[in-house]
């Protein structure tokens, strides 16, 4: 806390990232929010001090919901993967303040029955709701009364208690010997399960690329994918190969001919499908809005797709839709205006709407390529029927799917698009690589 320093560990699982992630968020929060408490006077004994530490915990989480979008989906998989109270070996006492932390933050942790029923029942919840409200406003002479409040419910003896020698909320466990009755508390809340080994994390992060070398990739990813080429050779029509002119006094009169080869480029086309429901009004990381974030993406990509055109003579078209309720085809000149989230979300429509355009287009020799910007936040039932609807049309149009703000703890993110989610606009054009990657 005096330095403003967190430690992790060097690997960590690939299945836990998002675990991992929550935890460091808790510890970051304590470091932003929790240096102006008056330990000493607020918390005589070090039962007093977890109790204390415990409805900060609350107080600092709720902010970190407030403050970044989907961060309670990883809090969510924290406590689905890694708190489960029933396999904890704990006093009562612990596991009934761990569950009211869980609970008084909006989750449903496992625990036992009779856990259950003392949590609904009981007034814990409310009493630490309440201590995060006096924190909030320095009512230190109303915290003490809480704090006491919560060790008569769980009834913690005082007099069975060890003084409180720390100073500062602490974000690792202190060198103390701790001998209260919520020494525990700590092994649960801060569960070293996250840290246990398994696949490793892969890929190289994009950050480090600057916004120029990636366009350059993205350029050279999109030549490659949509270079499609018909090459005809015509048999009699052998002529003189003037490259190759010395091939005559080498005697190799045959490679003194060559075949004359036609080469025809195959037009293909992309459709980006913007999803423009109202939820995209609703801004990432960089306090953007999805919409504008996936405006300047598409703008940037058919800019590159219109100089691959242009200057590497590679033939393809693009088009850009939008889905609300319904499914509505934008004017190629004019589609930035055209573009505003409003309405609602029928993505399995857009999703076949958009790819029933492309089916139709009788122009297109070459790849059918649709990209779906959406943040995915639709009924599983369509996630299922735009899933199947990808591998039965798989062969004729490529699908590409990129999530935008998206839960990702959620159905659409682990069965349709993976890793693969703009958080902000700085990591648009890396996610955009990566999905054109995966594809090719």
């Amino acid at each position: 806390m005096k330095n403003d320093v967190l430690h992790l560990p060097k690997e960590i699982a690939n299945e836990n990232a998002l675990s991992a992630l929550a935890l460091l968020m808790h510890e970051a929060a304590h470091i932003k929010h929790s240096k102006n408490i008056p330990i000493k006077n607020i918390a005589p004994l070090q039962s007093d001090f977890h109790i204390l530490n415990a409805i900060e915990d609350i107080r600092i989480d709720l902010k970190n919901f407030r403050l970044l979008p989907n961060v309670i989906g990883f809090y969510e998989e924290l406590v689905k993967k890694h708190m489960d109270l029933t396999k904890a070996q704990a006093p009562k006492a612990v596991l009934r303040l761990c569950a009211g932390i869980l609970w008084a933050e909006g989750f449903t942790p496992k625990m036992a029955a009779d856990d259950k029923d003392f949590i609904t029942n009981s007034d814990l919840v409310p009493l630490l709701k309440r201590g995060t409200y006096e924190i909030e406003y320095q009512q230190w002479d109303n915290l003490k009364k809480t704090i006491q409040a919560v060790k008569k419910l769980l009834k913690i003896d005082s007099k069975q208690d060890q003084p409180n020698t720390n100073t500062t909320i602490e974000v690792q466990p202190s060198n103390q010997v701790d001998k209260s009755i919520l020494a525990d508390m700590t092994k649960i809340m801060r569960p070293a399960s996250v840290w246990s080994k398994g696949q490793k994390m892969t890929g190289a992060s994009g950050m480090s690329t600057d916004p120029l070398a990636m366009d350059e990739q993205a350029i050279n990813q999109f030549k490659e994918i949509l270079n499609v080429k018909e090459q005809k050779f015509i048999g009699n029509g052998n002529y003189l190969n003037t490259d190759n002119l010395v091939a005559y006094h080498t005697g190799d009169v045959e490679s003194l001919f060559k075949e004359e080869v036609i080469v025809r480029k195959k037009k293909s086309k992309i459709m980006f499908l913007l999803d423009a429901s109202s939820s995209m009004g609703v801004p990432l990381l960089d306090r953007k809005s999805r919409a504008s974030v996936v405006k300047s993406a598409v703008q940037r990509l058919t800019k590159i797709l219109d100089e691959v055109s242009e200057l590497e003579g590679i033939c393809v078209d693009w088009c850009v839709g939008q889905f609300t309720d319904v499914y509505t085809l934008l004017d190629k000149n004019k589609w930035q205006q055209e573009y505003f989230p409003c309405g609602g979300t029928t993505f399995i429509d857009g999703f076949t709407g958009a790819m029933n355009d492309l089916l139709k287009d009788h122009t297109i020799e070459g790849k059918r390529i649709i990209v779906v910007f959406t943040d995915g936040e639709v009924s599983a039932k369509e996630i299922e029927l735009v899933s199947t609807r990808i591998a039965e049309n798989h062969s004729d149009v490529r699908s590409l799917i990129i999530g935008v703000g998206s839960d990702m703890s959620g159905k659409f993110v682990k069965d349709i698009v993976g890793d693969r989610v703009i958080i902000a606009e700085e990591n648009a054009t890396a996610v955009i690589l990566e999905t054109v990657a995966a594809m090719l």
